[in-house]
C-alpha cells in the first residue's frame, strides 16, 4: 500500500535528518537517502499500478475523471 511506503519514507527522513545536526554518523545519512529513494521509486510503481488498475476496471471516463480529482 502506498501509504506503508510514506511511512517507511518519513521513518528514514527522521534518521536522516536527526542525525544531519552533528554530522557524526555520515553513513547512516547516506544509507538513509538510498533508503529514501528507493522506497520513492517504489512509491511511483505503487502508484502507476493503482492508476493501471484504475483504467483497468472503470470504463466510464468521467467517472475516472472524478476519482483522480
Amino acid at each position: 500500500m502506498l501509504a506503508d511506503v510514506i511511512l517507511k519514507g518519513a521513518i528514514e527522513l527522521n534518521v536522516a535528518v536527526r542525525n544531519l545536526e552533528d554530522m557524526k554518523q555520515i553513513m547512516l545519512i547516506k544509507e538513509s537517502c538510498v533508503k529514501i529513494n528507493s522506497l520513492e521509486n517504489h512509491a511511483d510503481d505503487v502508484f502507476n499500478m493503482g492508476i493501471a488498475k484504475l483504467f483497468e476496471e472503470e470504463k466510464d471516463a468521467i467517472q475516472i475523471i472524478k476519482i483522480k480529482a
